[in-house]
């Protein structure tokens, strides 16, 4: 009837046990509510059959039961779904069927209102981990703020229904989000974001930020995200970071580059693990900034620093020597992304190995030989995964980085040639 799910070395008392059931399954057991009479011991429930004939089913899971994981998985459009009334009907049972709900995920294709949304998000007093694809009221926002347990929230959209971004500039709680680890927040408008940020993010434990917004030429909004990160109460905590632009700039005045010393403020966050910043803009990067980084983050595991604009303006490019001090000042780094000259003038001597290193995202890096490259990336970083490492969807010189990456599955044996006389 189902299966268990876990590791081998997982110990036992963490074990996930998970029923895969059947749809008739599930009907017979309607036929003898309460569930809980049957799964006395649920606590995680998947559904995903999202139709107007299986919500009851999905009531008798709930009822009376101690569920506190609610997942609630659209992998097709909703069928015999009408103007979002069976969608509402759903989750405004929620809080009387299974209050002790403490991981609520609305996905982006819940067709719920956003006004019900808020209503739903105020009724439940146990979440630990929220993701909306909601816009929320002002009421919804504060309750959650002072929710004591609320660990992670996903939102897609931050500016509430309610609230204009000067109210949230000036919005001011005792405690907010006193509990909150992580923090990702996908946002088109940089200026909301920080407006969100700066008078309800300061202060809480934060031990991961990723924000994902829409900014255009000049750049002083991102300036202004920075010093505001980087005066948080969290920022010597904080290890993971993550700043994306979710869109190529169009027609970028030159004005729009960001020098890598723009950034240098980040070096603050001495704790930092996982540091990606994408922007759509080029942006200057040398191996000054790379031995810096050494220095200031001893403990990174990751770093993407890729410039992802085609650009051809005069910029500096980083040189394999400032890569291969970063991973000597970072014995736990496995992840690298970074645009690189890797033309043979810049390559210089045989490096020493580093085996930790598994990931090398190239971006738009240039090269003159491919032959060369991979001799030296070999060498170099011996245990690299060839089908992760090149990310050459847009690069200029995508032929001679796919002729990088035969090379490297020859060497390691995926690729048999049998030639026949």
């Amino acid at each position: 009837m189902g299966q268990c799910f876990h590791s081998s070395k997982t110990p036992r008392s963490q074990r996930i046990s998970a029923l895969t059931l059947d749809v008739e399954v599930i009907r017979s057991f309607n036929n003898y509510r309460p569930t809980f009479t049957f799964l006395p011991q649920l606590r995680h429930l998947l559904w995903s059959i999202w139709s107007q004939e299986m919500f009851p089913y999905l009531q008798a899971f709930l009822y009376g039961s101690k569920v506190i994981t609610l997942d609630i998985c659209i992998d097709d459009p909703p069928t015999n779904t009408h103007d979002g009334t069976f969608a509402l009907s759903v989750f405004s049972s929620l809080p009387r069927l299974c209050p002790t709900i403490e991981y609520l995920d609305l996905m982006p294709d819940t067709p719920i209102a956003s006004v019900a949304a808020s209503d739903l998000v105020c009724q439940l007093k146990h979440l630990r981990k929220f993701h909306s694809n909601s816009l929320l009221t002002a009421t919804a926002l504060t309750h959650l703020a002072g929710l004591c347990n609320l660990q992670r929230i996903w939102l897609l959209n931050i500016v509430p229904l309610d609230m204009s971004i000067d109210y949230l500039a000036e919005m001011r709680l005792e405690h907010p989000f006193a509990s909150l680890r992580e923090l990702v927040v996908d946002e088109w408008n940089v200026a909301s974001c920080i407006a969100l940020v700066k008078p309800l993010f300061m202060t809480c434990p934060l031990k991961s930020l990723e924000l994902c917004f829409a900014i255009s030429p000049p750049l002083p909004q991102f300036h202004l995200l920075l010093s505001i990160l980087c005066s948080a109460r969290w920022t010597a905590s904080l290890k993971t970071l993550r700043l994306e632009t979710t869109s190529e700039l169009q027609d970028a005045p030159d004005s729009s580059l960001l020098p890598m010393a723009d950034i240098t403020p980040l070096f603050a966050m001495k704790n930092m693990e996982v540091l990606v910043v994408l922007l759509h803009c080029p942006y200057d990067l040398d191996d000054d900034f790379m031995k810096n980084a050494s220095l200031s983050w001893p403990n990174l595991h990751r770093l993407d620093l890729r410039d992802l604009c085609n650009s051809d303006a005069d910029i500096s490019r980083v040189s394999m020597d400032g890569v291969l001090s970063l991973v000597q000042g970072c014995p736990g780094l496995t992840s690298i992304g970074v645009t690189v000259n890797m033309r043979t003038e810049n390559l210089g001597p045989r490096p020493s190995c580093y085996p930790n290193v598994t990931e090398f995202l190239v971006g738009e890096s240039t090269l003159d030989d491919s032959v060369l490259v991979f001799e030296y990336l070999w060498n170099t970083f011996p245990n690299l995964d060839s089908q992760l490492a090149w990310n050459v969807e847009e690069n200029p010189q995508r032929t001679l980085w796919l002729e990088v990456d035969n090379l490297w599955q020859r060497k390691n044996g995926e690729m048999l040639y049998i030639t026949l006389e």
